[in-house]
């Protein structure tokens, strides 16, 4: 069964991290990963600490959110 050729970003992506993170070509890759982090966050703690860290993500990821969302909006 012939497969996909991997995209040349996927490359660069698991060779260089730090490459891949300071790019200039935009990824999602990287929002997946920052939302990701939510469910890891506090993990194995109290109750109270994994709301905590979570709530913290949140506040972390608000501003790339919002530079989505007004992106869209100047695109419309």
């Amino acid at each position: 069964m012939a497969t996909k050729p991997e995209p040349e970003h996927y490359a660069v992506r698991h060779s260089d991290a730090l490459a891949y993170m300071t790019s200039d070509s935009p990824s999602g890759f990287l929002v997946e990963s920052e939302i990701a982090m939510l469910g890891r966050l506090g993990r194995g703690r109290s109750r109270k600490a994994r709301i905590l860290g979570r709530i913290a993500a949140v506040l972390l990821l608000l501003p790339i959110l919002l530079g989505i969302v007004l992106q869209v909006l100047q695109m419309i």
